[in-house]
């Protein structure tokens, strides 16, 4: 017999009669067996768009030889199975520009099959993404760190710069990560107040456009973001707080429904 948890091999001792495991804390799929163990059910990490289809990337699973796409035309109504590949990297293949199906993925092995694991969307389209939403810059002493929000079907991201005066952007990062962090000495934090000037002038100044790519190639570039110190974009007097309300305002300042 042997101790498996969430499908690999747990390390465990018999102890007076007893069978002793260590776990990670956590919660866990365990199971005892003398056959192969039951996979955990999969889950679809992205999927990355081409003309005609896309490609589905799933989150690898232990105890597992073989991974299965299922796909649903009827928002998740009905299922049909695609064949089996010894890869975590599906293909669905057929889709008219415009069609929306979802996708989920099942893990094989010789002997058991996961259960599904959680459905994810596909969108079919023969044209480069919409550039993403969200740039924003968190402002530290001597870096920068650039996050983005997310394109669905998405293969990478890429991140231009500049800096001023300079007029042209150039590559900065390319990947599938959505954040990267700037190391720059001239880089410094927000002001505690937005709108003062940080410098006799904006020379030094760094600005980002990001854009996503698919199989069908780059989108438009988004909006600027900046490390202006000054800027009210990167103006953060409570590093952390998701939300914050102010009741009062100063003069010159006006914030809709006291909402800043």
């Amino acid at each position: 017999m042997q101790f498996y948890s969430d499908g690999a091999v747990a390390t465990s001792k018999r102890q007076a009669g007893a069978l002793v495991v260590d776990l990670t804390p956590g919660r866990h799929h365990w199971e005892l067996t003398e056959t192969l163990p039951v996979p955990c059910a999969p889950r679809v990490l992205r999927t990355e768009n081409y003309s005609g289809g896309g490609r589905v990337l799933i989150a690898p699973v232990a105890a597992a030889t073989q991974y299965q796409l299922e796909l649903s035309h009827d928002g998740g109504a009905t299922w049909a199975k695609l064949p089996p590949q010894s890869e975590s990297v599906g293909e669905v293949r057929g889709l008219r520009d415009g069609e929306k199906v979802h996708v989920r993925a099942i893990a094989l092995n010789a002997q058991h099959a996961s259960a599904p694991g959680p459905e994810y969307p596909l969108y079919g389209t023969s044209q480069p993404p919409a550039p993403p939403d969200g740039l924003r810059v968190e402002l530290a002493r001597g870096a920068a760190t650039v996050t983005w929000g997310e394109i669905l079907g998405a293969t990478e991201y890429r991140l231009y710069v500049r800096t001023k005066p300079t007029e042209a952007f150039r590559l900065l990062y390319r990947g599938a990560a959505r954040s990267y962090v700037d190391k720059r000495a001239s880089i410094r934090p927000c002001n505690a107040r937005p709108g003062q000037t940080a410098h006799s002038n904006d020379l030094g100044i760094v600005e980002y456009s990001i854009t996503a790519c698919n199989g069908n190639g780059e989108s438009a570039r988004s909006h600027l973001a900046s490390t202006d110190p000054a800027s009210w974009r990167n103006w953060d007097p409570k590093p952390g707080e998701r939300f914050r309300r102010t009741t009062t305002a100063e003069a010159g300042c006006y914030y809709p429904d006291g909402a800043i």
